[in-house]
């Protein structure tokens, strides 16, 4: 069986979370706003690294560390076996499961309405969520209907928000993306699912 597949929306769902994670605040409803974040925490991160030039040991000048012409390289230093554990074992295993749990509070919802989700997971981590509509349309295209955004849970593990769904939202199902990741780089996913009543009601 192959790896799983993720939609490009499921995607952008997770870059606007971790944002969040990395300390970047709550995360305004849109996809777009949320690649920006990504890319500007790119650039400073490129700008405050240090500029590149020999290395010099400890214990050694400069002069001393610069080889002379027609002279071998010297060879690599060997870490003795007494110093301390490669800082890689020191960090928090990646991609370990989430526990996730979300809920809405309406199986449905007429236009102009309001829907609220709550999501609980550990405390402190980022979580976001996405709708996506019946007639196809999520936060990538104009007229979104409402449903997008992220943030992070409390003290308790828990976040929750409420979205207004657009008068002109078509009636049908509505599927829900919900995303978590743990400050430790544990993640997880849910998917739940309400409806758009029509000229009906909801039934």
């Amino acid at each position: 069986m192959g790896a799983p597949r993720f939609s490009a929306r499921r995607v952008v769902l997770v870059v606007m979370v971790a944002a969040i994670a990395a300390g970047c605040g709550g995360g305004r409803a849109g996809v777009p706003a949320a690649a920006g974040a990504a890319a500007a925490r790119s650039s400073s991160s490129a700008e405050s690294s240090p500029p590149s030039g020999p290395s010099v040991l400890p214990g050694a000048t400069a002069a001393s560390a610069a080889t002379e012409p027609g002279a071998a390289p010297a060879a690599p230093a060997t870490p003795s076996g007494n110093g301390p554990t490669p800082a890689s074992d020191d960090l928090p295993a990646q991609g370990q499961p989430l526990p996730l749990n979300a809920e809405l509070a309406s199986a449905c919802v007429m236009p102009g309405a309001t829907q609220t989700i709550t999501i609980t997971t550990r405390p402190s981590s980022a979580v976001g969520y996405h709708a996506i509509y019946s007639d196809g349309k999520t936060g990538f295209d104009q007229g979104y209907y409402g449903g997008n955004r992220s943030g992070v849970t409390d003290g308790n593990g828990q976040w929750r928000d409420t979205w207004v769904v657009a008068a002109n939202a078509p009636a049908g199902a509505v599927s829900v993306d919900v995303v978590g990741l743990s400050s430790d780089g544990a993640s997880g996913a849910t998917k739940l699912a309400f409806a758009v009543g029509g000229a009906g009601g909801c039934s």
